[in-house]
């Protein structure tokens, strides 16, 4: 199978300024399978180059068919050889990776009183269509 079919990305949907819909990707795991057989090194150096070529931002979050979604950081070491961790369990078929929004550095909410502490925050809207 080509790697163009193991690896499918989906665009991060956009109206406006609004985010509709994260950028995903989702790794089938015949593609991720070779870098599981080296030691925590190689497999750092393998999956840091496969998510810049499938250019996956430095903070993802990311999930086997078998788990929640987890937070990771591609310059991490320690946060790399976690999924890889994950990635050894058996039976999952696809890793599905989500990029981080907002970004650190997009962060806008802050608590009052508490200073220049920012964190994340997400509004959802709910949309009610009622019919005749």
């Amino acid at each position: 199978m080509p790697l163009s079919e193991m690896v499918v990305h989906r665009p991060r949907q956009i109206y406006k300024q609004l985010v509709l819909s994260r950028a995903g990707w989702r790794v089938a795991k015949k593609a991720l399978e070779p870098m599981l057989m080296g030691t925590g090194l190689d497999f750092f150096k393998s999956i840091r180059k496969c998510l810049s070529d499938w250019q996956v931002p430095q903070y993802f979050f990311a999930a086997t068919d078998l788990e929640k979604p987890q937070f990771y950081d591609a310059n991490s070491p320690f946060s790399m050889l976690m999924l890889e961790k994950g990635l050894k369990k058996e039976d999952w078929t696809a890793l599905h990776i989500t990029e981080m929004l907002p970004t650190p550095g997009q962060l806008i909410v802050t608590r009052p009183g508490q200073g220049n502490d920012r964190y994340a925050a997400e509004w959802v809207i709910e949309w009610r269509y009622e019919s005749e």
